[in-house]
């Protein structure tokens, strides 16, 4: 059966823009996609949201500051 505990026990901390975009957003939107598919606490609904709209403000920051990405 598989392991159905999250790793790491204690994230590793994101130190620079390159593992902001890498683990961070990236992490956000495989999260979004391919994670729990059912509806779970507030709390947990709320966090979500904290962090798809952290997400966007990333992306957006860097829209604004390298206007030839595209996105």
């Amino acid at each position: 059966m598989a392991d159905l505990t999250w790793k790491p026990d204690v994230p590793i901390p994101i130190e620079n823009v390159v593992e902001l975009f890498q683990r961070g957003v990236c992490q956000v939107r495989n999260n979004l996609f391919h994670g729990e598919k059912y509806i779970g606490s507030r709390e947990a609904q709320s966090r979500d949201e904290a962090l798809v709209s952290e997400s966007l403000w990333v992306l957006r920051l860097a829209s604004e500051k390298a206007p030839k990405l595209k996105l």
